[in-house]
């Protein structure tokens, strides 16, 4: 027993200078292995912040997209609005149009009339004149297009500023996007 004791302690003895390296090299390779865990845990901490930074920018990307949709169909809605507002002009002209030419000649309207009416139950006055209230039916109808184009004028000019101050917005928003 007293010969494998010796053995024991020579070898140990022995190999002592590499048993101190292998324990002395432990601790660099742990200290080494931790600084690679670190430079990882840095890597990993800079590529989450690029992703929800990249997250973020197609987040507003979206929102962009829907903002542009938006504006699209209010400018197709305004071009809508703006096409019944030059029918309702041109209707406008032809009444002002139809007023003039009774102002200029009634009793020629009023045969052209009696020509496509028959004979009226109340008889044939001055008041009930067919140009007298074909003249006052026109003003009435003038008087309702003009309304209508006032209104239309109205609604358009307010779309179009909307339209306006969401466009700039857009523009701001695709800017500082782009800037990043």
């Amino acid at each position: 027993m007293r010969k494998s004791f010796t053995l024991v302690i020579f070898v140990l003895f022995l190999y002592h200078p590499f048993i101190a390296i292998a324990v002395e090299s432990q601790p660099n390779d742990q200290d080494g292995l931790a600084l690679e865990i670190f430079q990882m845990t840095q890597s990993l901490d800079v590529l989450i912040q690029q992703l929800k930074s990249q997250q973020s920018k197609i987040s507003e990307y979206q929102k962009l997209q829907t903002a542009i949709s938006y504006l699209s169909f209010r400018s197709r809605t305004i071009e809508t609005l703006k096409y019944d507002l030059r029918f309702k002009k041109e209707r406008r002209e032809a009444i002002e149009a139809n007023i003039e030419r009774i102002k200029d000649d009634p009793d020629a309207w009023d045969k052209f009339e009696k020509g496509f009416q028959s004979k009226s139950p109340n008889g044939s006055s001055e008041e009930s004149r067919p140009s007298e209230l074909r003249l006052k039916l026109y003003k009435d109808r003038l008087d309702g297009i003009n309304s209508e184009i006032i209104a239309l004028e109205t609604e358009v000019q307010g779309l179009m500023d909307e339209l306006t101050t969401f466009e700039s917005y857009v523009q701001e928003k695709l800017g500082l996007i782009s800037s990043r």
